[in-house]
């Protein structure tokens, strides 16, 4: 594991991510260091796209909890509570999660992604 990525995280059914992700209404999605993922999709792709890949793999991930005071070690995440994990700590200030694969903790970034033309709409 990268030692900027927290030993702390939650886990969460691929499926529910899916779900998740298809409550977000307008936003696509880039995946960064998933290599099954950016091989099979183009990114940015639409959340019912991403949602669609991740049932048929029905695996858990690892949402990485990078705040300080977490002491999360590996508990079930509800989805409704998945916003709580997300930063906006990068260069486009968008949403964004640390995760991994519960079988492959080489930990990937989601992320919104947001097209500078729609920022001047």
């Amino acid at each position: 594991m990268s030692s900027t990525t927290s030993p702390h995280y939650y886990t969460i059914e691929s499926k529910d991510l899916a779900s998740w992700l298809e409550g977000q209404l307008d936003v696509e999605w880039i995946c960064d260091g998933e290599p099954a993922l950016s091989q099979i999709l183009n990114f940015p792709c639409t959340a019912s796209e991403l949602a669609d890949e991740l049932r048929k793999g029905d695996r858990r991930l690892r949402v990485y909890d990078l705040s300080e005071k977490s002491k999360a070690k590996g508990e079930p995440l509800k989805d409704n509570h998945l916003l709580d994990l997300a930063t906006r700590d990068n260069n486009s200030k968008t949403t964004s999660f640390v995760l991994s694969w519960d079988d492959d903790t080489k930990p990937w970034i989601l992320y919104a992604f947001k097209n500078a033309e729609d920022e001047t709409e």
